[in-house]
């Protein structure tokens, strides 16, 4: 145990670890790779992957290398036979150059990776990852025009955020466009809720208020106008009558008594 750690430091470069693996079939395991971060157009640079056998792998066994854009034509292939030491572990570089053409200008360009059998069988099924092809997405690069940089590790857990934004990043204009048009509406909904009233409005509104009011007020008063006298007033006026009759003769009984 203590002969297979010592090993394992010894063969993994820094930044990579032998918990953090891809299984590739049944005794293939991928730990990461070597790759600069910026590449020079025309510069010839190594990118070295990992992997480790538990048993000796067959002869026609390839390791591909699979470099491409996500928004280009730009496409780099590389089929290779890998030489596992003593202890199954293999550290196969691969050395590309990035042609300066059209479409290879400067771009991101992402890397996959895995093992087949080149005279028939297909590829190694990858296990412990999201894939549709058993291919690794294995790391990523910058091509630039100016020197490559030096090169850094990319252990397997490091792309996992990576294959999400390569996936997103043909549409990042419609999705960037998207979220713009969501902040602006609603940007544009709170100021509206926010803006006062016109006082042209708010004058109006007072007018209407006002000549309402006034209606509403003067109905009453309408209606309280009699145009016949009170009860209590014609039957005053009777009695005034009848008085006024009963004085028009006072001697009416004399009259009959001489007759």
């Amino acid at each position: 145990m203590a002969f297979l750690f010592s090993a394992l430091l010894f063969v993994l470069p820094g930044g990579l670890d032998s918990d953090d693996a891809v299984d590739v079939g049944e005794t293939a395991h991928f730990y990461g790779l070597e790759v600069p971060a910026d590449v020079g157009l025309e510069d010839e640079v190594g990118i070295t992957v990992h992997y480790r056998t538990d048993t000796a792998l067959d002869e026609d066994v390839h390791a591909f290398l699979h470099i491409q854009g996500q928004e280009s034509a730009c496409r780099i292939i590389r089929d290779e036979n890998p030489t596992p030491d003593a202890d199954g572990w293999i550290a196969h570089e691969f050395r590309i150059t990035v042609p300066d053409t059209p479409a290879c200008e400067p771009q991101r360009l992402e890397i996959y990776t895995g093992l087949y059998h080149r005279r028939g069988g297909g590829r190694f099924r990858v296990r412990g990852t999201t894939t549709t092809d058993d291919r690794i997405h294995a790391g990523y690069f910058d091509v630039v025009r100016g020197e490559s940089s030096s090169p850094r590790t990319i252990a397997p857990s490091a792309m996992e955020w990576q294959k999400t934004l390569s996936l997103a990043n043909p549409f990042r204009y419609w999705l960037l466009g998207l979220l713009c048009s969501i902040f602006l509406t609603l940007g544009l909904g709170f100021w509206l809720r926010k803006v006062p009233a016109a006082p042209g409005e708010d004058s109006d509104e007072g007018e209407g208020l006002e000549s309402a009011s006034a209606t509403e007020g003067s109905a009453p008063t309408a209606s309280t106008s009699p145009s016949v006298p009170p009860a209590e007033t014609e039957t005053e006026a009777e009695t005034e009558t009848e008085t006024d009759d009963e004085d028009d003769d006072p001697y009416a009984e004399d009259d009959d008594d001489e007759s």
